[in-house]
C-alpha cells in the first residue's frame, strides 16, 4: 500500500477501497499508523469509554483526531524502544497477570460457593469444638487425626465430656475460659470447611474430624435459631473489670442515675451523656455510637439486650465482664440480599480454603481439554539416568539438567522437559536419587499447572475482546506516560532556559493583583541563636538559594531557613517582615524567633521561577503542540474512510 506523510495542519484521509458490507467487522482496519494496523474494535472501545467519562459527548470525527495523536505518540514510544525496556515489560506483565485473574476461575464453582454460604445466613448455629495443632509431616497429621478421633469416641460414648476434653487438649486460646463453647455462630465468619461442617451436623451430634487452615477439629452442635439480622445502637459503659466490689457498686449506682436521665429515648440527650460519662474509649467521642453489628459480634449479654430492644428503646443498666452498660437501639435490618452480601462473601473466600477452589476447577477443566498428561516414558528415562547413583550430587544433577529433549509432560502441543524441572530443584549430596525424584515428580505437576495457566492467559486476547482492549489500553498507557514524560513533562522541568525564554516572551500573561515578597526567612529557637546566625550571615558569600541546606548543616535543630514567595496577606510572618504587619505570637512554637534575609518586594513576577507552576503548565502545552506537529510530519497515517463512515 502506498504511504502518505500527513501535513501539519490536518490528517490526510486516504480512501481505501473495501467491499460493501451491511456491518463492520470489529477486526477490520480503521487506520494504519507508521505501518501498524489499528482495528475498529480498539477505536470503538476507547471512543465509548471516553464519551462515558465526558459531560459533553464528542463526535467520532472529533475523537478521531485525538485518537490519531494518541497513536502517534505510542508509535514514537515504540520507535524509541521504550516497549523493549525491562521496566516496561515488568510493569505490563504485572497488569497482564492482574487483569487475567477474573478469567482464570470457574464462574459456576465460584457462584456455587457464594450461594452455599448465603444459604446459611438465615440461621445461627450454637457450637462447641476441640481443636488440635497440625503436625509438620503427613505422618504427624495422621497421628493427630487419630488422637482427635479417639477423643470424639470417648465423648460420644459418654465416658468423657467435650468440655473436659477441650480444657485438657484444645489449643484454642479461649478454651480455658469457655471450655470449647464458641456460642452462636453466623455464616461467612469462620473458615469454609468449619462452617460447612457446623451447618451440616445435626443438633446434639458431634462431627467427624475435619481440617481447617488452623488445625484439626471436632464440632458439637447444640442448636439452631433464626438469624435476627443486624442492629445499630449506642451505649454508655462504666468499667468494672479488675475493680473491687465496693467500687463496682458505686459504678452501678452511677449507671442507675444515668439511666434516669436517658431512659426517655432522646437520642441527642443519650449522645451528650455518653460523651460526658461513658468509659468506652472507642465510642465515647462519637456519643456512644457503635457500628452496625450482628449475632456473635458482641459478648452474649450485650447482644441479648440489644436484640431484645425495640428501635428507639433504652435498656436498663446490665452487666457484662467489662462493666455496666446502657444501650439505646436506633435501628435494625434483616438479612441482606445475595447481591448486597456478595462482596463480603468474596472477600472472606480469599482468606480461607475456598480461595483456590474456583481457580483449581478452571485449571483442571483446561488441563482435561488439552489432554494434559505426565509422560511416563520420559520420567522413566530420568530414573534410569540416576539408577547407578547413590546420592544426588552435582554430577547426578547435571545428568538430569542436560536432558533438554526428554519430555516429562505434555499439555496440548506444549511439552515440559526434564531439564526444566531440574532447573527448579538443586543438587543435594545428602539426598538419595529416590528422594530427589519424589520431589522431581511433584514439581512436574506444579510445572504443568504453571504452563497451563500461562497458556490460558496467552489465549485470553483471542477469546475475550474486553480483556484484549483493556490490556492494550494498559500497554499503550505505559508507553504514552513514559514518552510524554520524556518529550513534554520532564523536558519542561529540565529546560530552565527554554522555560525562562517562554516566560519573558509571554510576561504580560502572568500578572499579580498584589505585591509579593521574595526572599529567605530564617527561623530560630531564640534570640541567642538569631544573633549567632546573623553574625555568620554578615560574612556569608554563598547564594541565598543554598541557605536552607547550609543552615541545616551548621545549626541542626536550632534553626531552619525557608525560601518564600508570598503575597501580602497570605502569611502572617511574611506580612510582618515585609509589609509592616503585626508580629504574630510564636511563643508556643518551636521556632520562637525569625528574621528575613536578602528579600525583595516584587510588584509583578520577574522570572519564570516566580510563577513556575503556571508557566510550566503553559510551556508543556507548547512542547506538546510542537511534538504532535513533528509526529504528524514524521509518521504516516492512513485512514480507511469507508470503514470510518460506517461506524461514525
Amino acid at each position: 500500500m502506498k504511504k502518505y506523510l500527513l501535513p501539519v495542519a490536518a490528517v490526510a484521509v486516504i480512501a481505501i477501497a473495501v467491499s460493501a458490507k451491511q456491518s463492520v467487522n470489529p477486526d477490520a482496519t480503521l487506520l494504519t499508523v507508521n505501518g501498524k494496523d489499528i482495528p475498529v474494535s480498539e477505536f470503538e472501545y476507547l471512543y465509548n469509554k471516553n464519551n462515558n467519562q465526558q459531560i459533553e459527548r464528542q463526535t467520532p470525527e472529533e475523537y478521531l483526531e485525538m485518537f490519531i495523536n494518541y497513536k502517534l505518540k505510542v508509535a514514537d514510544a515504540e520507535a524509541q524502544g521504550i516497549d523493549t525496556t525491562k521496566a516496561f515489560k515488568n510493569e505490563l506483565e504485572q497488569h497482564r497477570m492482574e487483569l487475567a485473574k477474573p478469567y482464570l476461575k470457574d464462574a459456576d464453582v465460584e457462584n456455587a460457593l457464594i450461594n452455599d454460604i448465603y444459604s446459611h445466613m438465615d440461621r445461627l448455629v450454637d457450637v462447641s469444638h476441640v481443636m488440635l495443632r497440625k503436625g509438620s509431616t503427613p505422618e504427624q497429621n495422621d497421628s493427630v487425626k487419630h488422637m482427635l478421633d479417639s477423643i470424639r469416641t470417648l465423648i460420644v460414648s459418654g465416658k468423657e465430656t467435650l468440655e473436659d476434653m477441650a480444657l485438657k487438649y484444645s489449643i484454642d486460646p479461649q478454651a480455658k475460659r469457655n471450655k470449647g463453647r464458641m456460642g452462636w455462630m453466623k455464616a461467612n465468619t469462620y473458615p469454609y470447611t468449619f462452617e460447612n461442617v457446623a451447618y451440616a451436623t445435626p443438633e446434639g451430634e458431634i462431627s467427624q474430624v475435619m481440617e481447617t487452615p488452623f488445625g484439626f477439629h471436632i464440632i458439637k452442635v447444640h442448636g439452631f435459631k433464626p438469624n435476627p439480622g443486624r442492629v445499630n445502637a449506642s451505649h454508655i459503659l462504666k468499667m468494672t473489670m479488675g475493680l473491687d466490689s465496693l467500687t463496682q457498686l458505686k459504678k452501678k449506682a452511677q449507671m442507675d442515675s444515668i439511666y434516669e436521665v436517658v431512659k426517655n429515648g432522646d437520642a441527642a440527650v443519650f449522645a451528650e451523656v455518653a460523651k460526658m460519662e461513658s468509659e468506652d474509649p472507642g465510642s465515647r467521642q462519637n456519643g456512644g455510637k457503635l457500628s452496625w453489628f450482628g449475632a456473635g459480634e458482641m459478648v452474649p449479654e450485650f447482644e441479648s439486650v440489644a436484640f431484645s430492644l425495640s428501635d428507639g428503646e433504652v435498656s436498663r443498666p446490665f452487666a457484662t465482664r467489662f462493666g455496666y452498660h446502657i444501650i439505646m437501639r436506633h435501628a435494625h435490618r434483616g438479612i441482606p440480599s445475595l447481591e448486597e452480601e456478595k462482596e463480603a462473601i468474596l472477600r472472606n473466600m480469599w482468606r480461607d480454603d475456598r480461595r483456590d477452589m474456583a481457580q483449581k476447577a478452571k485449571l483442571e477443566s483446561y488441563l482435561t481439554s488439552q489432554k494434559a498428561s505426565v509422560d511416563e516414558k520420559g520420567v522413566a528415562k530420568v530414573y534410569k539416568a540416576l539408577s547407578k547413583d547413590s546420592v544426588m550430587d552435582s554430577v547426578a544433577y547435571a545428568r538430569v539438567a542436560g536432558m533438554t529433549k526428554v519430555s516429562v509432560a505434555k499439555i496440548g502441543k506444549q511439552r515440559i522437559y526434564a531439564s526444566e524441572i531440574a532447573a527448579s530443584l538443586a543438587p543435594d549430596s545428602k539426598m538419595t536419587p529416590a528422594a530427589w525424584m519424589a520431589m522431581f515428580e511433584a514439581r512436574i505437576q506444579s510445572a504443568m499447572d504453571a504452563k497451563a495457566t500461562e497458556m490460558m492467559i496467552a489465549e485470553l486476547p483471542e477469546k475475550y475482546d474486553d480483556y484484549k482492549n483493556i490490556l492494550n489500553e494498559y500497554r499503550d498507557g505505559i508507553l504514552l506516560f513514559e514518552v510524554s514524560n520524556r518529550n513534554v513533562w520532564d523536558k519542561a522541568l529540565r529546560d530552565t532556559e527554554g522555560l525562562e525564554k517562554y516566560f519573558q516572551a509571554h510576561k504580560d500573561e502572568y500578572k499579580w493583583d498584589k505585591p509579593h515578597y521574595k526572599g529567605t526567612i530564617i527561623f530560630t529557637t531564640g534570640p541567642a541563636v538569631t544573633a549567632e546566625i546573623q553574625e555568620f550571615l554578615s560574612t556569608y558569600q554563598g547564594q541565598a538559594a543554598n541557605l536552607p541546606a547550609v543552615i541545616k548543616q551548621k545549626y541542626d535543630r536550632r534553626a531552619k531557613a525557608e525560601r518564600v514567595l508570598a503575597a501580602e496577606g497570605d502569611n502572617a510572618i511574611v506580612d510582618n517582615v515585609a509589609f509592616g504587619g503585626v508580629r504574630p505570637d510564636t511563643s508556643k512554637s518551636r521556632w520562637t524567633d525569625y528574621f528575613a534575609y536578602e528579600g525583595t518586594i516584587l510588584s509583578q513576577p520577574q522570572s519564570a521561577q516566580d510563577v513556575k507552576g503556571l508557566v510550566t503548565t503553559d510551556y508543556q502545552q507548547v512542547l506538546e503542540q510542537e511534538w504532535v506537529k513533528q509526529l504528524r510530519e514524521k509518521y504516516p497515517v492512513v485512514v480507511n474512510t469507508k470503514v470510518f463512515d460506517k461506524i461514525k
